[in-house]
């Protein structure tokens, strides 16, 4: 990957990286995840510094070649200001994009859906549907959307019921042969398909089979964001 690019982009992830400098992971509309090296000047260090941080939609502008390039300006378009619980909503879906995505690899509809995430999280009081949607998003935008009308164990159009068994791996079915499906009720796939989670009553077993879905992907590696979360509810107790 070489030349000079340019796009809208967030950033993901910040470290330091020499005494005047910053890696960025960045997530942008037209040439995907992409790390940049971004320069620090001591005179404006702080303004920089807040500029480099999550949740801001900037206009990016970087040249290099190889894994790393280097990053030529960066200018703020919008800034979605985040609580604290939705600041953990909003680190929870950086990292999913940071574990699960792949560089160089343009992503524009989990950029516009990423956007309008952080936009949801700044803006609404309940945080559980906008991450549902967002996880449903992801999944379907890497290739592992759920089939929702076949029976994954006999390939017939599935029957009505009023629960069904999800396997991460072979999908949805009315039975469950080797016991390792997670019960879900018709109600929850019934909100998973319509993309409309506000019910209470099948909250729990949908994020259970998204949850699934993407432990799944992640193969075992650890989100630190889902550890935050829990010490924050934890406290809040």
């Amino acid at each position: 990957m070489q030349g000079t690019g340019k796009s809208n982009g967030f950033v993901l992830h910040s470290r330091r990286f020499r005494e005047n400098s910053r890696i960025l992971e960045l997530l942008t509309r037209d040439a995907g995840r992409i790390a940049v090296v971004a320069r620090v000047a001591k005179k404006n260090s702080g303004t920089q510094a807040a500029l480099y941080q999550p949740f801001r939609e900037l206009a990016l502008r970087w040249r290099g070649r190889g894994e790393l390039q280097n990053l030529l300006s960066a200018e703020e378009q919008q800034h979605f200001s985040l609580s604290s619980q939705a600041s953990l909503c909003g680190l929870y879906c950086n990292e999913l994009l940071l574990t699960l995505t792949s560089k160089f690899v343009p992503m524009p509809e989990i950029f516009l859906g990423y956007r309008e995430t952080m936009a949801a999280l700044s803006r609404e009081d309940s945080y559980a549907p906008v991450l549902r949607r967002f996880e449903v998003l992801l999944l379907e935008q890497l290739g592992y959307g759920f089939n929702l009308h076949t029976d994954a164990l006999t390939g017939e159009p599935l029957p009505e019921s009023d629960h069904y068994f999800f396997h991460p791996v072979t999908g949805l079915s009315v039975s469950n042969p080797g016991g390792g499906g997670i019960r879900v009720t018709a109600e929850a796939v019934d909100a998973i398909r319509r993309r409309d989670f506000s019910r209470q009553s099948s909250a729990k077993a949908v994020k259970m089979m998204l949850g699934s879905a993407i432990d799944n992907l992640l193969d075992g590696r650890p989100l630190k964001s889902r550890q935050l979360f829990r010490e924050f509810v934890k406290q809040k107790k």
